[in-house]
């Protein structure tokens, strides 16, 4: 596969498995903690009657320690892949624990075709990076992707909850194999989706959004950045 052609790559066993087991513990021990203080039978019940509570975990752990520590690590691998690069992370790395069973919406736990570039606005040559935190199989699914769909520039018409939703026809879509350790590394206008996610299971993922601000388009620009963080009212 080639990153300019295909619009993706795979670098196996980029990260050690260790590494990345240590993220998902830390992460699932938030909600253990939670579960212990309210008494809550498993996951479900913190979610269904502790919700405020399933959902301050869920925020907490975008902010890991060891998840940060990756998102820069990825950074300077990504920067092969620039030309004449000065590699910005381009917001806070995602973490997904996805699960139908703990999602108000479809979209929290699976993404219809899209593009990140149109959310992003970033440089003409960002790259994303998704790693898988645990193992992936038939029951969990994976991301699913068009190759070369890169090529067709911004083909998404939409953002609607911070995606941006391609709702042409595009394809074919292929799943993308990997195993744990594995980092996706592919073009921000790779057009993309999620796979099936059955019943009971968890797909562990995050993802890091990087951009080139040596890329003279985005300079043009004026750097625009869309992601805002503020502090709200509890």
């Amino acid at each position: 596969m080639d990153l300019n052609k295909d619009g993706y790559l795979i670098s196996k066993g980029l990260i050690e498995k260790e590494f990345l087991s240590n993220i998902k513990n830390s992460i699932e021990a938030l909600f253990k903690k939670q579960m212990s203080h309210t008494n809550a039978m498993d996951i479900y019940d913190l979610y269904e009657n502790h919700n405020d509570r399933f959902m301050n975990c869920a925020k907490h752990a975008q902010w890991n320690l060891q998840l940060h520590h990756l998102g820069v690590m990825l950074g300077y691998k990504v920067a092969n892949f620039m030309k004449d690069p000065l590699v910005n992370i381009c917001t806070r790395p995602v973490v997904y624990f996805n699960n139908i069973n703990t999602s108000k919406k479809h979209s929290n736990h699976t993404l219809q075709a899209h593009q990140d570039s149109k959310s992003m606005q970033g440089s003409s040559d960002a790259l994303v990076c998704w790693v898988p935190l645990a193992e992936l199989n038939d029951l969990t699914g994976t991301l699913e992707i068009a190759p070369g769909s890169h090529l067709l520039g911004d083909v998404s018409e939409e953002i609607e909850d911070g995606f941006g939703y391609v709702n042409k026809s595009v394809g074919p879509y292929e799943p993308v194999e990997m195993e744990l350790g594995d980092v996706l590394i592919f073009d921000s206008k790779l057009v993309h989706r999620s796979g099936k996610l059955y019943q009971g299971a968890t797909r562990w993922s995050c993802h890091f959004r990087y951009n080139n601000m040596y890329d003279s388009e985005f300079i043009e620009r004026g750097y625009p950045h869309p992601y805002v963080y503020k502090p709200i009212k509890i």
